[in-house]
């Protein structure tokens, strides 16, 4: 009966070492997880922070796109407006000299 006892008593301090070893591991690997969610979190602020950035540089480039844009079509519209002056001068010119 003693026997019996102390040969359940090892089977169960085995047991019970094996537990814990495979605890020690869970906890390891919980904390490797956690180690790389915090690495995953801090690059995903930096490239937030970078994209909002390059919006902001997208949208400055826009502007001034649109700008220039409106500089063009204002000096076109100078240099029809210029042409179809000269041209009904010219125009004028002739029939008055006929």
């Amino acid at each position: 009966m003693a026997t019996a006892m102390a040969t359940e008593v090892a089977a169960l301090r085995r047991r019970n070492e094996e537990l814990e070893r495979e605890v020690g591991e869970a906890r390891a690997e919980v904390e490797r997880a956690r180690a790389r969610a915090r690495v995953a979190e801090e690059a995903e602020e930096r490239l937030c922070a970078e994209l909002g950035e390059i919006e902001a540089e997208g949208a400055a480039a826009a502007r001034e796109y649109r700008a220039h844009l409106r500089a063009l079509a204002d000096e076109l519209a100078l240099a029809r407006a210029l042409l179809s002056s000269s041209s009904s001068a010219a125009a004028a010119a002739a029939m008055a000299r006929c």
